[in-house]
């Protein structure tokens, strides 16, 4: 065919039709013939294009239709989030009016509150308690509660402290007591120290353990040391610590534990001042039974006590055997001398192993624990809705 351009251009030269020069026309075939190739070439490789993404979908490499091989390389990611404890839910804090309370139910599950009646008591997760009831709840002023809890597995003997906020969120902290019974807790009314009351377990509360001690600790944000003092060897057992509002006096009552109580006064220790012993012994006047006169015999003995928040005020809980009844008495903390009106606590009767006081740092309302929890609230006091075994009021 191209042998014969010349030939027919010839023959259309002696034609009337205008003929442009056979070289241009060629010139044009080669051009147009270009084009199309381009043409086709792009077209191909958008179908290949199309093809390879499709494979990306579909994990077919290619269009074979075989499963993707795994990527020996993949991309990296970002760090995995550090845990943290939280609530498991948002109920926390439970929604309704009155003061926050952290407290323990009759199954011993943390659960938070508040003092309003009919206010639900939603369960705190992640504070597993220590084994035999041991566990202890305290205000911190700065806000929230610092509580004992199983260090170990559920049900662990070993206690460990933790910080608890309103929100549930708990933060551990401090050493974990393994080998003795943390008896008490208090913070100190700045929040930056928490007192811990250390006594033999029930394998070694015999007279001569020697291993009683209160030891005080920085809180979570605070520097410091750690500091003890040693219970005498005679006496195994402390219990009511209670921080004065001067941050350096700490209340307690010590005794010999038998398993049915101690019959323990206030004693205060001053940690500002040298030395490594506690003080034991109480200036309150012995009453009840021990008492050695009429008017002491007559008198009512402390169950236990505490510095009612800042305002300097102390009270305890005193059992009145005359009259088979418990009252919140507000007293001197060095002496016991009453300082205002006893108030009777309702269905409250003599005979309970413990006793314990918690009050909000401005010093009402104050929780009262003794077999149940109660609610002084200004002088009226209420027994606390929920069936609680122990609780502290929010810092």
């Amino acid at each position: 065919m191209p042998d014969r351009v010349p030939e027919l251009f010839a023959e259309l030269k002696r034609t009337d039709v205008p003929v442009p020069p056979a070289g241009r026309v060629a010139d044009r075939g080669r051009q147009l013939r270009r084009r199309a190739r381009l043409k086709i070439s792009a077209a191909l490789a958008a179908v290949i294009a199309a093809t390879g993404l499709l494979a990306q979908l579909v994990g077919i490499p290619g269009g074979s239709g075989q499963p993707a091989e795994p990527n020996p390389s993949p991309r990296p990611t970002s760090p995995a989030p550090v845990k943290t404890t939280s609530p498991a839910h948002t109920a926390l804090p439970p929604a309704g009016s009155g003061p926050l309370i952290l407290g323990l139910n009759a199954n011993g599950q943390f659960v938070m509150t508040r003092t309003a009646p009919g206010s639900p008591a939603v369960p705190v997760p992640g504070l597993p308690p220590v084994a035999g009831g041991a566990t202890d709840i305290a205000t911190d002023p700065a806000g929230g509660w610092v509580v004992t809890h199983a260090a170990g597995p559920s049900g662990s003997l070993s206690a460990g402290l933790a910080v608890v906020t309103t929100n549930g969120h708990i933060h551990s902290f401090g050493p974990v007591f393994s080998g003795k019974v943390v008896t008490s807790v208090a913070v100190s009314p700045d929040g930056s120290r928490v007192a811990v009351a250390l006594c033999p377990d029930s394998g070694s509360a015999t007279a001569g353990a020697g291993k009683a001690a209160i030891e005080v600790l920085p809180t979570p944000g605070h520097a410091g040391g750690t500091r003890t003092w040693t219970i005498p060897a005679s006496l195994n057992w402390v219990k009511d610590l209670s921080w004065a509002p001067n941050g350096e006096e700490l209340s307690y009552a010590v005794g010999f534990q038998t398993g049915g109580g101690i019959d323990g006064y206030p004693v205060t220790l001053s940690t500002a001042a040298p030395g490594s012993m506690a003080p034991v012994h109480s200036g309150w006047p012995l009453a009840g039974k021990g008492a050695s006169t009429a008017a002491g015999k007559a008198a009512c003995p402390p169950d236990g006590g505490a510095w009612l928040g800042t305002t300097g005020q102390f009270a305890a809980v005193e059992e009145c055997g005359s009259t088979e009844t418990e009252v919140l008495q507000p007293a001197n903390a060095s002496n016991g001398t009453p300082a205002g009106p006893a108030v009777t606590i309702p269905d409250a009767r003599p005979g309970c192993p413990d006793a314990a006081l918690d009050s909000a740092p401005s010093g009402n309302p104050i929780v009262i624990t003794y077999c149940g929890v109660y609610l002084d609230d200004n002088g009226s006091i209420s027994r606390l809705h929920g069936g609680l075994t122990a609780a502290a009021l929010v810092g």
